[in-house]
């Protein structure tokens, strides 16, 4: 396997990852309508269980997370392409990219797919208080 084909293995990977994560908390945060029952308090306001709000917390989190994940590596990658064409770097051109460029991206999938992860456990443990066997 060839450096590219790595590469090129890992972004596939990671998009996938991505849109399955973001499935999967949208799909959360539906269940936990559901399941929440849409109770209303004296207050006015919507009663859920403290499980099924730490999991929805969670995955509206990993959700903001995504969405920072895609805004940061789109202007770290921007600027980057900016300056270099800026300094006559023509489009086929091997521009040198620093290793460090997609750290925050990186950062942000990950601590999104804990979210996921974090918030499923969430919201499996609400369930199970919930529904009887």
């Amino acid at each position: 396997m060839t450096l590219r084909e790595a590469i090129d293995a890992y972004k596939d990977l990671s998009g996938r990852a991505s849109d399955v994560g973001r499935k999967l908390a949208f799909a959360g945060i539906a269940v936990i309508w559901v399941f929440s029952g849409g109770i209303v308090s004296a207050k006015g306001s919507i009663a859920i269980s403290q499980r099924f709000f730490d999991a929805g917390l969670c995955l509206t989190i990993a959700l903001v997370l995504d969405f920072l994940q895609y805004l940061v590596a789109t202007a770290m990658w921007g600027v980057f392409t900016n300056r270099k064409e800026r300094k006559g770097a023509g489009p086929d051109e091997d521009v040198g990219t620093p290793s460090f460029i997609n750290w925050p991206a990186d950062l942000f999938f990950e601590l999104k797919s804990v979210g996921v992860v974090v918030g499923y456990i969430f919201l499996a443990i609400g369930l199970s208080t919930r529904i009887s066997w």
